[in-house]
């Protein structure tokens, strides 16, 4: 998941469904909703992540315990009210969580992992070398990266069993996978020296290109085959922006007045979720919205808080947002939730999803991109 330009958040439900598709084809929404901020604190220490959510609302990240003592794997249920914990492991992190409630990750800082309830399988690299886990889909697989011979090597696991996605002769990524089996993240091209967005689908490898510049990077995707992420907008610049590709069309989201933009989910209506820096002078960041329409600071949904919404990392099929925030005040780091107000309802965000993504086979007038990094 800012505001030199704070925009007009478009809404998620059922008023949202007439919120977004309006707003789609130009027409002023009446009341746009508003979005409850949930701090899902910690396990008694000063830390907190949440990583991904999924749509049964089943938060997935780390906390500390107290003393920051240590890391636990913690999913926070009901809202955010519910906490269970799981042994995380030294160095260990967690990216993803599916319907089922299993979880991607890694137990050390090189070896991926998945756990199931409390049981976890270790997921070994093809090479035989260190492996890193980053997303699960509904099927349970799971996609990151392995130490290649030449690189980092973007890799799916079936189970235990992982093969490399692509050519093994390049450096690669691997950071997103739908139900399809479709999998984005990144890849050195032909010059093997410039990462570009990729797609592996059906056994081939598809270059989604740039803004413009030299290097780009897929963060998800998802059931539609739309893919976000970023990109450079130009060899001239270094500035990066979040970008959305609807096939190989890349499509500049832009920023909240920054240089700076990172798109790092998709959900199923369209709605984007990542990070935007503030102003050219400043590399602070907010958590960003992209609706289709505007570039929403989500701070707006925290004011009267004393939290920094920094990163929205994940956005669920219901609109439900996750990500970190930052609180000056008592110089402590928590995951957080926001819950649209009222509530959608799933067949109202399905329909705004059909005008969604009649939207973002257009590209906006202005529109910029840039760069590639990991999440």
């Amino acid at each position: 998941m800012k505001s030199v330009h704070r925009l007009r958040p478009l809404g998620l439900l059922v008023s949202s469904v007439l919120a977004v598709s309006s707003g789609l084809f130009g027409v002023n929404a009446s009341a746009a909703p508003a979005y409850r901020f949930v701090d899902l604190g910690t396990l008694g220490g000063t830390y907190s992540t949440a990583a991904d959510i999924n749509d049964l609302g089943q938060i997935v990240g780390v906390s500390t315990t107290a003393g920051n003592a240590s890391d636990r794997l913690t999913v926070w249920s009901d809202g955010g009210t519910t906490t269970s914990t799981i042994p995380l492991g030294g160095d260990g992190a967690v990216r993803s969580i599916n319907d089922a409630g299993q979880i991607a990750g890694n137990v050390t800082i090189s070896r991926a992992a998945m756990w199931s309830g409390n049981n976890l399988t270790l997921l070994y690299a093809p090479t035989g070398r260190h492996s890193f886990g980053h997303a699960i889909n509904n099927s349970g697989q799971v996609v990151g990266y392995e130490a290649g011979s030449f690189g980092p090597l973007a890799t799916i696991w079936n189970g235990e069993t992982g093969s490399t996605l692509g050519a093994s002769n390049v450096t690669s990524y691997a950071w997103g996978i739908n139900d399809a089996g479709q999998v984005v993240g990144s890849a050195t091209g032909p010059d093997y020296l410039n990462l570009h967005a990729t797609l592996w689908s059906g056994g081939n490898t598809l270059d989604l290109g740039t803004l413009g510049g030299s290097v780009s990077a897929a963060y998800a995707i998802n059931a539609g085959g739309v893919v976000v992420g970023d990109s450079s907008i130009s060899d001239a610049s270094p500035a990066s922006h979040a970008t959305l590709w609807n096939g190989t069309s890349a499509i500049d989201l832009g920023t909240l007045g920054g240089a700076d933009s990172r798109a790092l989910d998709i959900n199923g209506a369209g709605l984007v979720v990542g990070f935007s820096e503030l102003d050219p002078t400043s590399n602070e960041t907010h958590a960003t919205l992209w609706d289709g329409t505007d570039v929403v600071d989500l701070n707006t949904f925290a004011t009267g808080t004393d939290w920094t919404l920094q990163r929205a990392n994940a956005i669920n099929a219901q609109g439900w947002i996750v990500g970190d925030s930052f609180n000056a005040a008592t110089n402590q780091a928590h995951g957080y939730l926001l819950i649209p107000v009222p509530e959608p309802e799933s067949l109202a965000l399905a329909l705004g999803g059909l005008a969604m993504l009649g939207l973002w086979g257009r590209r906006r007038p202005g529109a910029k991109v840039d760069s590639a990094h990991p999440v």
